[in-house]
């Protein structure tokens, strides 16, 4: 009796009305795509001993390819952080530092993965350079 009731229901609403439902759907239902999305990501920088965050440490995010030109700078703010935006999907590497270039006090080297209008946020840990070992630092996760 029930599918009987059904049938009688469907067969009440006018054929239009059942085209401009699945026009509706199919209309609501689908994604836009972005034509121009963004890539943001943030670099929070801390120290390796017992995680707080560096302020005024210098961040360099780019693509280890010679001549590439992805290439971001800049310093930490107060929190420790600083945020770029790409323009294309990438992997970048990123080294945060302390001291001047070469002969680096502190030294954290990471990897970005960026995704389209996702902010990304990526921790980047410092420690002391020690001796000649310009590496300190710079392994990946």
């Amino acid at each position: 009796m029930k599918i009987m009731a059904a049938v009688a229901i469907n067969k009440s609403i006018p054929f239009g009305a059942h085209l401009l439902f699945l026009a509706l759907v199919m209309i609501l239902g689908c994604e836009k795509e972005d034509l121009n999305p963004d890539y943001p990501f943030r670099v929070v920088v801390k120290t390796i001993g017992d995680s707080t965050r560096a302020a005024n440490t210098f961040v360099e995010a780019f693509a280890p390819i010679p001549g590439a030109k992805p290439y971001f700078e800049g310093y930490t703010n107060d929190r420790g952080e600083i945020r770029f935006t790409y323009d294309k999907e990438a992997v970048l590497f990123v080294r945060a530092s302390r001291g001047p270039k070469i002969d680096y006090q502190w030294l954290g080297c990471s990897e970005v993965f960026l995704e389209a209008n996702e902010e990304i946020t990526k921790i980047v840990y410092i420690e002391p350079k020690q001796g000649n070992n310009s590496l300190v630092g710079c392994t990946f996760d």
